[in-house]
């Protein structure tokens, strides 16, 4: 295993995960812990150590002497095994991950700027698109934006996005420290944000110049 001896900690989990086909995504659900960022700088830093080793080791079916150091035995007995294998014959392995966005609050999202580690960022959520770095993710709360968004939906939010007539948007109002998000409509010279929620109270409001356009929505994901 000299090729193996040769790689930092980042590169034998790397040859691992496509040794078994696994994508990152696999890796983070077997991981305890483990979030998105911590296992992407482990991938991209020179670093031969991690508080984690020994769970993705485990996760992975190797030897942890092996990951740690790329020497002697790579799996453990009877480990090694395909993605397909693993997840069983009636299912299917994911689609590739494009990229990672952070989750953050809805009072960080009315100052965002694109940042890599902050206290505001709760969680790194894997993207199936490529967005772009300006690109973060927000809890969706209360019911103005029912029965096609519920309170608990996550979405993706694009800055770099045009934000054309019927779009779903994040936007923050003046003399509010907190972004909204509503649907935006455009009819000749005037804007409108509107709920989807026929029981809202106004459910439509002019914009007139008085808000800051933050991003589009361009996608969302549900937890069940």
């Amino acid at each position: 295993m000299l090729y193996a001896a040769g790689m930092n900690l980042g590169g034998r989990i790397a040859l691992a995960l496509r040794e078994l086909g696994w994508q990152q995504v696999d890796l983070l659900q077997r991981v305890p812990g483990l979030e998105a960022a911590t296992l992407s700088a482990l991938l991209t830093r020179d670093s031969q150590r991690s508080a984690y080793a020994a769970d993705i080791s485990r996760a992975l079916g190797t030897e942890l002497h092996w990951l740690l150091t790329g020497e002697g035995r790579q799996w453990r007995p009877g480990q090694r095994q395909s993605q397909s294998q693993t997840l069983g014959p009636t299912l299917e392995p994911g689609p590739d991950i494009a990229g990672y966005v952070p989750l953050i609050s809805w009072v960080a999202a009315g100052v965002w700027t694109p940042i890599a580690e902050s206290d505001e960022v709760e969680a790194w959520l894997p993207s199936l698109r490529k967005l772009s770095p300006q690109a973060f993710a927000l809890r969706v709360r209360g019911i103005s934006m029912e029965p096609l968004f519920q309170a608990g939906d996550i979405l993706f939010v694009d800055p770099e996005v045009i934000p054309d007539h019927k779009r779903y948007v994040v936007v923050r109002l003046d003399r509010e420290a907190e972004a909204t998000f509503k649907q935006l409509i455009v009819e000749g010279p005037k804007r409108y944000l509107k709920a989807l929620n026929p029981a809202w109270p106004d459910p439509m409001i002019e914009i007139n110049g008085h808000c800051t356009l933050i991003g589009v929505v361009v996608g969302k994901w549900v937890e069940l």
